[in-house]
């Protein structure tokens, strides 16, 4: 199962995040700037 967490940033936007677990380990993406990360 995944779970969405909204993170606010400093300016006053935010982004989302996406958590889930896979293979024992918790991985992320992020969602909503201009430069999305793994």
């Amino acid at each position: 199962m995944a779970s969405i967490v909204e993170r606010p940033k400093k300016d006053g936007s935010s982004t989302l995040q996406v958590k889930w677990r896979q293979d024992g380990e918790w991985q992320t993406e992020r969602f909503g700037d201009s430069g999305s990360v793994s």
